[in-house]
């Protein structure tokens, strides 16, 4: 197993760098980077990643964002240097019923789904996607069957992992400016839905 040691430090810049440096003297296996998706916003959240990389420097070990999961975030974390991330992000938002996909987010609790006979999206490999449709699911998740907790987290987990073995392929091949754009652009969107009547994040980190 791998020690990493976290630096904190909050959105404060200089705080951030007294603390990158402080961990970066100590014989880590890795670097963390603690105290952030909190609340605060994307510009801070990218303001305290740029002062920990200018911190860091070269120093070779990786690189680890706690409890960061976004489909958004990755790439901006990824373009400060991070190598790493956990999140519950995709579990808990697979509970609530928000589902992420190759055209954006989509929402079981919108009208539109409940007589939807297709999959949540037709690019995805994942069991769900391949035996089970979105107007299922949806009357499931109107239901509350336990069941839908499954079966939502198995296709964002699955978008998850695909998402970054696509970003690591892009990193080779030259192709990563292109899905960046690309994936930013779609969760930049409207859901796939329009009898949407939020598009606003799940607030409930404290309860799970």
């Amino acid at each position: 197993q791998a020690v990493f040691g976290i630096v904190q430090g909050g959105v404060d810049r200089s705080l951030r760098q007294v603390s990158a440096r402080a961990i970066a003297e100590l014989p880590f296996d890795g670097i963390a980077i603690g105290g952030l998706s909190v609340g605060e916003s994307k510009a801070a959240m990218a303001s305290a990643l740029d002062a920990v990389a200018e911190a860091l420097g070269d120093d070779p070990r990786p690189r680890y964002l706690m409890g960061v999961g976004s489909p958004e975030d990755f790439f901006m974390a990824i373009e400060h240097g991070v190598d790493l991330f956990d999140c519950v992000l995709p579990t808990r938002l697979a509970r609530h019923g928000q589902l992420w996909t190759s055209a954006g987010r989509l929402r079981l609790a919108n009208a539109a789904v409940q007589d939807d006979p297709r999959p949540v999206d037709p690019e995805c490999r994942c069991q769900t996607c391949r035996d089970y449709s979105r107007a299922y699911l949806a009357h499931l998740f109107r239901a509350g069957e336990l069941l839908v907790h499954r079966l939502t987290s198995v296709h964002n987990l699955t978008y998850t992992l695909d998402l970054m073995r696509a970003i690591r392929q892009a990193l080779t091949d030259g192709g990563y400016e292109a899905l960046r754009d690309r994936v930013t652009g779609q969760f930049a969107a409207p859901d796939d839905d329009p009898h949407s009547t939020s598009n606003e994040p799940i607030q409930d980190a404290a309860q799970d």
